[in-house]
């Protein structure tokens, strides 16, 4: 028998017992260790403190509107992380990124800060909603800023990265009193 023959029974030996491997097991699955898929569960928008991370409008009064509360829930996390909300006028344009360094309730805070960018953000202990759901709050400036001095109105998109990495984006309006 030559070497190749040998060799490409090998070969097919290894394919057999691999595929037998992954029938008896009923597929590939997570690798041990490895962490459940890292998601935005949901995005809140409030105006006030009282309804923070709870469901409700997308449209907000210019007028009214003092800060604008960016409520994002997290599933898959654990440890310390930054993430980013950047913030997109109507016309599209970037108006203000965040960045926010946190740790999962259920993690212990290694380092106070986090460098992104060269810049050192502290780590703050995020919030906590349940089911392994972590809760990362933001607020955005509006009265007295360049959105109600330049009456910045229309639909808004927040893009949400974590890391670096984009994960989600969402949208919530601006709009002038009639």
């Amino acid at each position: 028998m030559t070497n190749r023959k040998i060799v490409q029974g090998v070969a097919g030996i290894l394919l057999v017992l691999g595929a037998m491997v992954i029938a008896l097991s009923g597929g590939p699955g997570r690798a041990e260790g490895a962490r459940p898929t890292v998601q935005v569960r949901e995005v809140f928008f409030g105006d006030r403190d009282e309804t923070l991370c709870q469901p409700g409008g997308r449209e907000f009064s210019l007028d009214d509107l003092r800060d604008l509360h960016v409520c994002t829930v997290w599933a898959g996390l654990s440890g310390t992380y930054w993430a980013q909300l950047t913030f997109l006028s109507p016309d599209g344009h970037v108006y203000q990124t965040m960045t926010l360094a946190f740790v999962t309730p259920d993690a212990t805070a290694t380092v106070g800060t986090v460098e992104v960018a060269g810049r050192q953000h502290p780590v703050r202990r995020a919030g906590w909603r349940g089911k392994g759901e972590t809760v990362l709050v933001a607020t955005l400036p509006v009265a007295g800023t360049y959105i109600s001095q330049h009456n910045l109105v229309g639909t808004w998109t927040v893009k949400i990265s974590l890391n670096g990495r984009p994960v989600d984006s969402d949208q919530f309006t601006l709009r002038s009193q009639p």
